[in-house]
């Protein structure tokens, strides 16, 4: 078998834009193994508010049949008065509403990792020394039903 000979490209099917270019080519590998025709990305954020301050927010995104939430908090001074658990139903509506049937999310050990278990999420995965010596990313998901 002969080596591969190969070379990273700056730019090719009808575009001199390499990101284009590349972003192009995966949506068509994407489209024959999916029948998607198009990249269903939505970004969201939304948050509760008390007296005109941010409290408590999430943003994130949906993809396809799923939500990436990347960002929850609740200001220090709030917690434990259900804010957290009110963004995430909130965002389970908005996904159902969408057709969007899993939320996936990591958390670090030093974060909430035991919140999300409460909520319903069940960890699917977790990689030490991640993003630094010492820590642990653990990765959740729940599955929503109507």
């Amino acid at each position: 078998m002969s080596e591969i000979q190969w070379k990273i490209e700056t730019g090719h099917r009808g575009t001199d834009d390499p990101a284009v270019a590349a972003d192009a080519w995966l949506l068509q590998l994407l489209r024959e193994k999916t029948n998607w025709t198009e990249r269903k990305t939505e970004p969201f954020s939304f948050g509760i508010c008390d007296q005109n301050c941010w409290i408590a927010a999430a943003s994130g995104t949906y993809l396809f049949e799923t939500c990436y939430l990347d960002l929850i908090a609740t200001d220090p001074g709030c917690r434990g008065k259900g804010l957290a658990t009110a963004l995430l139903r909130h965002l389970e509506q908005e996904c159902l509403k969408r057709g969007v049937r899993r939320i996936f999310l990591s958390t670090q050990d030093f974060q909430a990792p035991g919140f999300y278990e409460k909520q319903g999420f069940e960890c699917c995965g977790q990689m030490t020394d991640v993003p630094f010596a010492g820590t642990t990313r653990f990765f959740f998901m729940k599955t929503l039903s109507e």
